[in-house]
């Protein structure tokens, strides 16, 4: 919806935007959880985050449904798969959200363990600081992405890898380090590169394909990367915990991490080759994106 909404030049940013309510919502969630759950205990820190949200989500009511093709020039599931360019991109993002949502999950637990921080000053000093750098980050991203579709063709894809690449050094910074101020620093720093992500993924994708596989394409994507990066990614780093250390199971998401970024050196070989949407596809919507 999104997409079709914007020029495709503008793409990445749009996606960006939108992008930052989800980090919003998740960031200033951690915050809040924090001091709720110490305070009176973490169910009530469901309760506050939970219930407005399913008040807020009532708004999509509003939103108006845009124009569609006709039904029958759906692009088969088959057909998206066949893509490579895609197919990777899909594993690369099965890879940085088996990260992501690990460093999500145990970010706080292991602050509270290995950085003598409580858990009120786990909320009050991560949230608002990975608030901040997942805003400035998306809104660079998504701008940078878009500069740099300009002068190459998998131009967004090198600012998701780029950004993931940068963040990597920087968690290892904050897992090594005993100064509480900065291991703040590195992960304000991190989440910045990490948040580069949001946007441009989503472009690319629409990039790929053709306008009638939009919505298809996107939640196949999603489907996949949260069934097996965003289960994955908690439960392993939880079991390496259970046998080792948590530092031990974030080091290993993030060489996790690293190895996506890098496959998606492989989605911009397949861009460059085979170009942008899919030929095959273009042809079997009957459509061409302009």
């Amino acid at each position: 919806m999104i997409s079709g909404a914007f020029s495709p030049a503008s793409r990445a940013r749009a996606q960006s935007v939108f992008a930052m309510g989800m980090l919003a919502g998740g960031t200033l969630g951690q915050a809040l959880g924090g001091i709720v759950g110490q305070q009176f205990g973490w169910r009530a820190a469901f309760y506050v985050i939970g219930v407005p949200g399913l008040l807020l989500s009532l708004l999509i009511l509003t939103v108006s449904e845009p124009p569609r093709p006709p039904k029958a020039e759906t692009v088969p599931l088959g057909r998206l798969l066949r893509v490579r360019a895609f197919v990777t991109l899909i594993v690369s993002g099965v890879m940085v959200t088996f990260a992501s949502v690990a460093f999500l999950t145990w970010g706080t637990d292991f602050v509270v363990r290995y950085k003598d921080f409580s858990l009120r000053e786990a909320g009050v000093s991560l949230g608002p600081t990975l608030l901040v750098s997942a805003l400035l980050g998306v809104l660079t991203g998504g701008t940078l992405a878009d500069v740099l579709q300009k002068r190459f063709a998998f131009g967004r894809m090198l600012t998701v890898a780029c950004g993931f690449l940068l963040a990597a050094p920087l968690v290892l910074w904050a897992i090594s380090t005993e100064e509480k101020l900065t291991v703040v620093i590195a992960f304000f720093t991190a989440g910045y590169f990490m948040s580069w992500y949001h946007g441009p993924v989503t472009a690319v994708i629409h990039d790929l394909m053709p306008p009638r596989a939009h919505a298809s394409s996107v939640g196949v994507y999603m489907f996949v990367t949260q069934l097996l990066g965003g289960v994955l990614g908690p439960y392993v780093v939880g079991r390496i915990d259970d046998m080792a250390t948590l530092v031990l199971g974030l080091q290993v998401a993030v060489g996790v991490m690293v190895s996506g970024a890098l496959l998606m050196f492989l989605v911009m070989y397949f861009i460059q080759r085979d170009g942008m949407p899919d030929p095959g596809l273009a042809a079997l919507s009957g459509q061409s994106e302009l």
